[in-house]
């Protein structure tokens, strides 16, 4: 019999959640860090040609 994993997708789960709202909580207050000190600022201009 070859070896079964204990968790399998429950485990990948547990692994990959906290990564992905760790990384998701940084990138914001990265964002909100640089709109507050005017470092990045997206503009809201229309490049459209109508």
């Amino acid at each position: 019999m070859p070896k079964r994993t204990r968790f399998g997708l429950f485990g990948v789960a547990c692994a990959v959640m906290p990564g992905l709202l760790i990384g998701a909580t940084i990138s914001k207050k990265m964002a909100n860090f640089l709109e507050e000190n005017e470092l990045f600022v997206p503009s809201d201009d229309d490049d459209d040609d109508d």
